[in-house]
């Protein structure tokens, strides 16, 4: 449960910091784009703002790597194959899966989880029934007294 919250905080952060980062280089280039143009100051900044992107999509993707590797290791499945891992390219180099890797590990991951709800539910039941009895227990007992 903490490490779900956790995964949500530190996402909201690196989105937020990549909504600013992209701002940012959005106002650069509208200000080199006015008369008098340098293409090669708006050229740098073009690549630099593709650069910052592919680095926040790494990150992101990289995160959303980890969280599921949490939850693979949580409820006790099979590790991903070496076949499911994108190679690493430079500059960034962060360890993430392939998007049908993850999108197939993420299937797996609920159908544990409704399998492991299932299980729960069938005692619900019972657990209510139980509650009601021990409520009405104690207010005849109140009621006697």
């Amino acid at each position: 449960m903490i490490y779900e919250i956790t995964y949500q905080i530190r996402l909201w952060r690196l989105q937020q910091r990549q909504r600013k980062v992209e701002r940012e280089n959005d106002q650069q280039l509208s200000v080199l784009r006015r008369p008098p143009q340098d293409r090669d100051s708006i050229g740098e900044a073009e690549s630099q703002a593709l650069f910052d992107h592919q680095d926040f999509e790494g990150a992101l993707d990289e995160l959303q790597t980890d969280y599921i590797i949490h939850q693979i290791r949580r409820y006790h499945l099979a590790f991903p194959e070496a076949e499911d891992w994108e190679a690493k390219e430079p500059p960034f180099f962060y360890r993430r899966l392939k998007r049908a890797s993850v999108v197939r590990l993420r299937g797996v991951i609920r159908l544990e989880q409704k399998e492991r709800w299932e299980h729960w539910q069938r005692w619900l039941p019972v657990v209510t029934a139980l509650t009601g009895l021990v409520g009405a227990l104690v207010g005849l007992a109140t009621v006697l007294k």
